[in-house]
């Protein structure tokens, strides 16, 4: 069930109109004002409607998006995936709760579509984190977001 909600009015004087269309009816009375008031409102039933938009392979991401890791916590490595809606500079940085770069995942120019990159639980000279949470972001000219990640050993 979705809520409805009727925004605005069919009333478009340049072409005549002098009353609005959207009424609720009481017995035998028409109430132009009725479906202003909230406790008018009624619900409407959606079946067997969309249930989310499917990505097909090939086509082009509508937005930019770093999604949580998987699995989450980790060990030893975990999966972040990554969107971009045009071709951009996208840097995947990793950094420990101290603000440090710990990892570089990514630095390049990169084309639309839906990313996968892994990151092992090592920093950028090969050496083995200790357990702790993580910070991994994303950031493009058009977009940038942070989210937590947390490896136990």
């Amino acid at each position: 069930m979705l809520p409805l909600r009727i925004d605005g009015t069919d009333l478009d004087p340049s072409k005549g109109d002098e009353g609005r269309t959207l009424y609720t009816t009481w017995g035998n009375m028409w109430n132009q004002e009725d479906w202003k008031r909230p406790a008018s409102w009624g619900f409407l039933q959606v079946v067997n409607g969309p249930v989310g938009v499917e990505q097909k392979p090939g086509e082009q991401p509508f937005e930019f998006r770093l999604s949580n890791n998987y699995p989450n916590p980790f060990n030893p490595s975990t999966t972040i995936e990554f969107s971009l809606a045009n071709a951009t500079q996208v840097s995947i940085l990793l950094y420990d709760l101290l603000g440090k770069e710990v990892r570089t995942l990514v630095n390049a120019k990169k084309s639309a579509g839906v990313y996968t990159v892994n990151w092992d639980g090592r920093d950028n000279s090969g050496r083995s984190v200790p357990s702790g949470m993580f910070f991994c972001r994303m950031v493009t000219p058009e977009y940038s977001r942070t989210m937590k990640m947390t490896l136990l050993k």
